[in-house]
């Protein structure tokens, strides 16, 4: 059973037909990376796991649970990490604040270890943990947005920290062949297995 997977989902923009049945699945401990042209669908399929953007048609899974119409925060709360392009720190917070708002999605006893693990993994936000966020370097608020994103307890919850969703450049941990996409001039066969790209024939992928 795929951690998550999406089977012919259609999603619009008002009349603007963005996702044009997109499969794809993501297994336990997989980390991919969406390619393509600006406007191909990366972002849309993303938003389209998180709830952001409704799917019209098709479906989202997560553990074999259908999440398609499920409100955002239930998402949130389901294990779906989101970091997004802009990263959107809260600039009149600490960094600190910012790390206990992204441990609202999953309180619990655990909510301070995972705050202190995510520091481990980014020793700068440590030094910088009672900055607000507008004194930071876009770097730092970079790491500060990932972090958020992980104190929020994405899936794996057996005490690990596995990678959220991440929105622009850099890896996003979506993986699966983009069926029912136009051919595009790549074949997804000969590329890596972490590789997905989003055909540049249709904003769908």
């Amino acid at each position: 059973m795929s951690l998550l997977s999406l089977e012919d989902v259609h999603t619009y923009y008002g009349e603007a037909h963005i996702l044009q049945g997109v499969s794809l699945s993501v297994g336990d401990g997989e980390v991919v990376t969406m390619i393509g042209r600006n406007g191909a669908g990366k972002t849309t399929t993303l938003l389209s796991i998180m709830g952001i953007a409704r799917a019209r048609r098709g479906a989202v899974r997560m553990g074999g649970q259908d999440i398609t119409n499920l409100e955002t925060h239930e998402i949130v709360r389901r294990g779906i990490g989101w970091v997004p392009e802009e990263r959107r720190v809260l600039p009149n917070l600490t960094v600190l604040e910012n790390l206990r708002l992204g441990t609202m999605a999953a309180p619990g006893p655990d909510a301070e270890r995972r705050l202190e693990e995510a520091l481990e993994y980014f020793p700068r936000l440590r030094e910088r943990v009672a900055q607000k966020g507008r004194f930071l370097s876009g770097g730092e608020q970079q790491m500060l947005a990932i972090a958020r994103g992980l104190v929020a307890d994405p899936r794996g919850r057996d005490g690990s920290l596995p990678p959220p969703l991440r929105d622009g450049p850099g890896p996003h941990p979506v993986r699966g062949h983009p069926r029912g996409a136009a051919p595009g001039p790549h074949d997804p066969a000969a590329l890596p297995p972490a590789l997905i790209p989003l055909p540049s024939g249709e904003r769908a992928g």
